[in-house]
This record gives structure tokens, C-alpha cells and sequence, in this order.
């Protein structure tokens, strides 16, 4: 975590609410520099749950956000490994837990798999998207309108818990639910 739990410490205060999410980095075996055994990634969880159990901030696990993979039509599920451990983790420590997993699986599987690739980077070179001038097909990072759609449902499962945060979010505003980019591929 290259010390950023230590920053996140620092500056998490009594009643602010921490989201704890991550996964997509610590699966990926092929690169030992970011792979973390599922062990690992549950005592993760549990360090950040502990840094917002000393702040007195709310914690929430997030399971990990679905990749853009079709096979025979169908959104598989990204991460089952790591997203069956937060919620493990959840479940044990009583921690609120947004399904983000599920329901982004859904929210691609809903749209398809041509029409998804739009919450995605997928731009041509043509499209002129900083840093790929020959364009870019990558189902893991999203778009920005993939990013406002994601941040919609994390608003919705924010909502949904009731917890005292929910009053400051509104899922479904305009923002977070357009159908074209407001900045481009640069999101400038």
C-alpha cells in the first residue's frame, strides 16, 4: 500500500465514512510487485478497518468492480476470489458491505457487450485520448462515463445502508447518469 493507509490515517477523522475497495491490482500474479494472496488481501481489509475503528470513522468493504468480459454473451464475474473475501470479511466484522461486483456485472451485462465497451477505455486513435495515440482497447479502466456510472452505484449502495452519509448522496443525478462525456477522453 506503499504508504497510503498512512496519509488515509492522517486525515480520516470521527464520523467521516471510509470506502474500502480494491482488488483488481492484487490479483494480477503475473506481476509480484502488486499480487497479494487472499489471505493477504483479508488482512488488508482488516488494516483499513482497523484505521477507521481508531478514527471513529464508518467503514464500508466494496467488492471488486467488474472487468469487461463476455464470453458467449454472458458478463463473467471479475475477481470471484477476492470479492468472495470482502465479503467474508464484511460479514465477520459486521462492516456494511456495497456489492460492487454484482452490481457493476450487471450494469455491463444490461448494456451488452458492443455498447459496454463505451464505459471503458476503447477510443481509436482518432479519438485523440492522451497517452494513446494509436488508440486503446482496456476492459478493466473505466471511461468517464464508466467512472459516473460506477460512482452511481456506489451512491445507490450508499443509500441503500442507510448510514448516516446517505443524506449527502443522491443517486441518480444528472451527473453521474449522462450519456456523453462532459470532458472528452481526457475528461478535461
Amino acid at each position: 500500500m506503499r504508504g497510503r493507509l498512512d496519509k488515509i490515517a492522517a486525515d480520516l477523522r470521527k464520523g467521516d465514512t471510509l470506502l474500502i475497495q480494491f482488488g483488481h491490482n492484487d490479483a494480477s500474479v503475473d506481476k509480484p510487485e502488486r499480487f497479494t494472496t487472499i489471505e493477504q488481501y483479508r488482512a488488508n481489509l482488516r488494516r483499513f478497518l482497523d484505521v477507521a475503528s481508531h478514527a471513529g470513522a464508518k467503514a464500508v468493504i466494496l467488492t471488486p468492480v467488474a472487468r469487461r468480459d463476455f464470453k458467449d454473451g454472458v458478463e463473467q464475474p471479475s475477481f470471484p476470489t477476492y470479492a468472495d473475501a470482502a465479503r467474508q470479511v464484511a460479514h465477520e466484522t459486521r462492516t456494511p458491505l456495497i456489492d460492487l461486483g454484482k452490481t457493476s456485472q450487471a450494469w455491463v451485462q444490461a448494456a451488452g457487450a458492443d455498447a459496454a465497451k463505451g464505459y471503458y477505455l476503447h477510443y481509436t486513435g482518432a479519438a485523440g485520448a492522451p497517452g494513446y495515440p494509436t488508440g486503446v482497447a482496456d476492459d478493466t479502466h473505466f471511461s468517464e462515463i464508466g467512472a459516473r456510472r460506477v460512482a452511481d452505484l456506489v451512491a445507490t449502495g450508499l443509500h441503500r445502508l442507510k448510514l448516516p452519509i446517505a443524506r449527502y448522496v443522491t443517486p441518480g443525478t444528472p451527473a453521474l447518469t449522462r450519456a456523453t462525456p462532459a470532458g472528452g477522453p481526457s475528461c478535461g
